[in-house]
């Protein structure tokens, strides 16, 4: 129905005379406005927004353009081969190593999601010009990078205007400083109590820097069995009976066992700062990444760091292979990015290199422990400088087109751990044949995050499906939302424009936020959802938004969950849930679900309605398909003990320096 409508507006623009044509304008704009009568044509932006019947012929719905273009386009295949193919074509690995590592791999998952959304742009914009003739595309009025470049692309491909936002004036950063923090107000009451509060602030800093020179001290002591951990990603809830705790899924497990194992894990953490007092006391041997970065700083590296940088930037816009996206070039827009980063965000990735060296040197860390490597690869670099091994464990799935795990080509430079400790057989092959891993660095160990998961119990479920106060009869329907702006901003609103095309009676929706959302992002999807509903003309059905929750409990407690590319279809299979997979889109199917049994496809709310009727009366996913897609998946056993034992390997060797 969404899509009709969409086309009804198109051909009504499309009739317009041709006069007028050759004068109109598209205009992409934040909000719906009167029809001008001129032959404009408005975009509008919000997600949420649904073109209410009646609506002037000049309002169209970004939504029903995306979700036209998710259907015909495979766009995670298409980003992967048409930035490959240009990177290659542009040597970037080459024209992006310095001293000997390349930091183009790196840059490849940011690069990755700008040339997702430069397709989509390009395919949305190119499916509105064909229903018509346009002067001129104007994006002046919205705040998006990625759109402004694709209509850029599309004037110079077919000779239009284009008006882009005007660029504004970035602030100065705010500079650091060790000054100590007065509290507001203080020095109205006197200068006297302003002084007082300083000298605690000194006090208090100088016993945090005595607490954390000892952890320095102590890893130094311990020697070969200090194991330097890197902590950098979202915490997620793990609830055991009573006991609460927001930890880092993959790493805090394993970083556990190697304390247990009699080795000692110098947790280096992204998210604590140093005047965090609470949060690095609570565990023994955790320093903020700040603190590093103080206290193995030397004065020549900034201007060294930055230096590289800028060289790296002039080699990248010396560049000239175009990155062709339906006959637009994209390729000054690519080389733009990259040398933006090369100039803003390297200079720090190289300053952390050789901190993280002399952090290395001064501890004696036999090993270094990462997640997420692939967007880390100054750790990878400075322990190779020190003749440091790095474990590394999986992070999410990998799948088909993971521009962090999946190679064509395997130039020297290119930082990979030397050995990856994955969930399963299937993804080990993933890595040794299908990418450019060898065989001596992947090891299957299984997934840490389970070793953390209880036994399933009734009890357990009907006290979860009370806190989301679902009602007697109720069909809880868990959808997980994933990473990535791109996901949240134009894939969740696609699922839901899908599913509810019709009303879902006694279907209780609970809406999962990925951890890296804001909370606030729940209420955009709740309005979507109430928007939607109103628009078609029925009741919404009952919705929960939860995001600080114990993810296998919640699955515990649904009665299915509704998936399309988070890493929680996996998650589900293994809680024991049964997984509904959305299939209208182009992209879906990461990892084959439905070929090996363990997920039922779905297109729209009439298919949902049917599956949940088909898993009430005990069909679907059948225990022996869940059987073979964990054991393919997941290696049985608790997976900590085998990934400590090959690092206790590597301390027991003594430090490699």
């Amino acid at each position: 129905m969404v899509l009709a409508m969409a086309d009804v507006r198109l051909a009504r623009v499309a009739s317009a005379e041709a006069g007028e044509r050759d004068r109109a304008r598209l205009v992409f704009v934040p909000a719906a406005s009167d029809d001008p009568g001129d032959g404009t044509v408005s975009v509008v932006v919000d997600m949420a927004w649904s073109g209410p019947p009646g609506a002037p012929a000049g309002n169209l719905a970004l939504r029903d353009l995306i979700v036209a273009e998710l259907r015909a386009h495979d766009l995670f295949a298409e980003a992967s081969a048409t930035l490959d193919a240009w990177a290659a074509a542009s040597d970037l690995d080459a024209t992006m190593t310095v001293e000997g590592v390349s930091f183009w791999a790196s840059r490849r998952l940011g690069l990755w999601w700008a040339v997702h959304d430069w397709l989509l742009w390009v395919h949305v914009i190119d499916a509105l010009v064909a229903a018509g003739r346009y002067a001129e595309i104007d994006v002046s009025r919205v705040d998006d990078a990625a759109l402004t470049e694709a209509a850029r692309a599309v004037a110079a491909r077919d000779g239009l205007v284009v008006r882009v936002p005007s660029p504004g004036v970035a602030g100065e950063p705010d500079a650091a400083t060790d000054s100590p923090v007065v509290p507001a107000g203080v020095p109205v009451i006197g200068p006297l109590l302003a002084r007082l509060a300083a000298r605690r602030e000194r006090r208090a800093k100088s016993a945090r820097r005595r607490a954390l020179d000892a952890a320095f001290s102590e890893a130094r002591r311990r020697g070969p069995a200090t194991v330097l951990v890197f902590m950098q990603h979202v915490k997620v809830e793990v609830r055991t009976g009573r006991r609460r705790r927001r930890i880092d899924p993959y790493l805090e497990p394993v970083a556990t066992g190697l304390a247990q194992a009699g080795l000692y894990p110098l947790r280096v953490v992204r998210d604590v700062r140093e005047a965090d007092e609470a949060a690095w006391r609570a565990v023994p041997g955790t320093i903020p990444w700040e603190v590093v970065g103080r206290r193995y700083r030397e004065p020549a590296d900034h201007d060294r760091a930055a230096a590289l940088g800028a060289a790296m930037a002039d080699r990248i816009r010396q560049g000239s292979t175009r990155l062709l996206i339906a006959s637009a070039d994209l390729g000054p827009a690519a080389r733009a990015v990259l040398a933006r980063e090369a100039t803003t965000i390297l200079p720090g990735r190289f300053e952390a290199r050789w901190k993280i060296r002399r952090l290395l040197e001064e501890t004696r860390a036999s090993s270094v422990l990462l997640a997420y490597e692939y967007g880390r690869p100054e750790w990878i670099a400075a322990a190779r400088d020190a003749g440091v091994p790095v474990a590394a464990v999986q992070h999410g799935m990998i799948t088909a087109w993971h521009p962090g795990y999946t190679f064509a080509a395997r130039p020297a430079g290119l930082p990979i751990a030397d050995r990856t400790f994955v969930y399963g057989r299937w993804e080990r092959d993933r890595l040794v044949n299908r990418s450019v891993y060898r065989d001596a660095e992947v090891v299957v160990a299984g997934a840490p995050r389970l070793d953390l998961v209880p036994p399933a119990s009734q009890r357990e479920r009907d006290a979860t499906r009370r806190e989301l106060r679902a009602r007697a009869g109720e069909r809880l329907v868990v959808h997980s939302t994933s990473w990535g702006s791109q996901i949240q901003r134009f894939y969740t609103p696609a699922v839901l424009d899908a599913i509810l095309d019709r009303p879902l009676p006694g279907v209780h929706l609970v809406l999962k936020l990925h951890p890296s959302e804001r909370s606030e992002q729940g209420e955009v999807y709740r309005g979507l959802i109430e928007q939607l509903a109103r628009i078609r003309g029925f009741e919404p059905p009952r919705v929960t938004v939860v995001w600080r929750v114990d993810l296998y409990r919640l699955l515990r407690a649904a009665d299915a969950h509704l998936g399309l590319y988070s890493t929680v279809l996996t998650d589900a299979v293994a809680a024991g849930t049964p997984n509904l997979l959305l299939t209208p889109f182009a992209s879906r199917d990461t990892l084959d679900y439905v070929a090996a049994g363990v997920a039922l496809p779905v297109r729209d709310g009439g298919e949902l309605l049917a599956a949940l009727d088909v898993l009430a009366a005990g069909g679907g996913p059948t225990p022996r398909a869940r059987e073979r897609f964990l054991a393919d998946h997941f290696e049985p056993g608790v997976a900590t003990p085998r990934i400590v034992a090959a690092i206790r390997s590597w301390a027991d060797t003594g430090p490699r320096l």
